[in-house]
This record gives structure tokens, C-alpha cells and sequence, in this order.
């Protein structure tokens, strides 16, 4: 019986130093997958910062926090550059007229817009609210660029709406709005 106990017990050890020795060599080898699948799923935010070099990292916790002030946030990220944040997009959901309009806020370090793309408008007017995606977009869009969240960000004072599109375009600038905020109390200053 002590015998088989041994036996059984060194198997499992062999099997157990197997497995750790598998992990070490596979381990580095996963991160990397999973650091070019995020980078693959989301290379359209690359758009927000042409020419940048370095990873981009999901803020998973940040964003569990965040939603419990603004359910329409989808995810947050953080461009990384040999160890340091460099800039940071925020991915929401606002309101539109026919339903979530999915916008990305691109936010330098010094917590300035640095661009927004609206990625999908599946339930906007096609040829009137679907306008803020378009490229008779673009200059609604690059009206949000230097702006942070001091600004006041509204429809009718400092943001000029897309003419027959006034609550899409209502509905992108709460999300930078909104996306400067979570910057300003959940990722400012480091």
C-alpha cells in the first residue's frame, strides 16, 4: 500500500513539474496572442493616433468602476509606449435618436481630445442622423479636438450640431462629454 502511495505520489509530481514547466514556456507566448488579438479587435482606435508604436491595454477595472456613473461606457484603454501611458481611448454607447450611437474618444496625456470616431450608428436616419459617421462628418467630429473636460460641450454654445442630425449629434458630444469625464475622475494624473 506505501509502496502504490509512492508510486502515485511521484507520478503526480512529474505530472505537476510537466504542467509548470509547460506554463513557463507557453506563458509568454499567450500574452502575446492575447496583446494582438486586442490590438486586431480594436485597430480601427489606431485611427486616433496614426504612427503609434506600443500596446494597447483594456482597463478592465476602470471600467467596472466608471460604469456605475456612465452605463453607456463600453471599455476604456490605454496606449502604452516603452512603460508609460500615452494617451488613452474611451469607447461609449450615447443616445441617439433611433438608439446607442458607438463613439471612441481619443485623449492625450494632457487630457485633450485628440480625435472621435463614430464606429456604428445601426439605428440613426441613413442620410441624416447616420451623418455624424460620415465624412460630411468629419468637421463636426474634429470640433471636439483640444477640448477637455473644463469645456462645456454643448450642442448650441461651443459644438455646432449636424444640420437635420441635432440629437445624434447631441448624443456624440455627451459621449466625449461623458468620455472626458471618466478621464478626468478615473485615469488623470497617472
Amino acid at each position: 500500500m506505501a509502496r502504490l502511495g509512492i508510486t502515485l505520489m511521484m507520478v503526480c509530481a512529474v505530472a505537476a513539474a510537466g504542467l509548470a514547466a509547460t506554463y513557463a514556456v507557453t506563458w509568454p507566448v499567450i500574452q502575446e496572442q492575447q496583446r494582438r488579438k486586442v490590438l486586431e479587435e480594436n485597430k480601427e482606435l489606431l485611427k486616433l493616433f496614426p504612427g503609434f508604436k506600443g500596446d494597447l491595454t483594456e482597463r478592465k477595472e476602470i471600467l467596472e468602476e466608471a460604469r456605475k456613473e456612465f452605463d453607456e461606457l463600453e471599455s476604456v484603454f490605454e496606449f502604452m509606449s516603452a512603460g508609460k501611458r500615452v494617451a488613452v481611448v474611451i469607447k461609449l454607447a450615447p443616445k441617439g435618436y433611433g438608439g446607442p450611437i458607438k463613439v471612441a474618444v481619443g485623449i492625450d496625456i494632457e487630457g485633450k481630445v485628440a480625435g472621435v470616431l463614430v464606429l456604428d450608428v445601426p439605428s440613426e436616419t441613413a442620410g441624416v442622423g447616420s451623418k455624424v459617421a460620415e465624412a460630411e462628418g468629419a468637421s463636426f467630429r474634429e470640433q471636439f479636438k483640444g477640448k477637455t473636460a473644463a469645456d462645456a460641450l454643448g450642442v448650441g454654445k461651443d459644438v455646432d450640431a449636424i444640420s437635420g442630425a441635432t440629437i445624434s449629434s447631441r448624443g456624440v458630444t455627451g459621449g466625449v462629454k461623458n468620455a472626458l469625464a471618466v478621464y478626468d475622475r478615473y485615469l488623470k494624473g497617472g
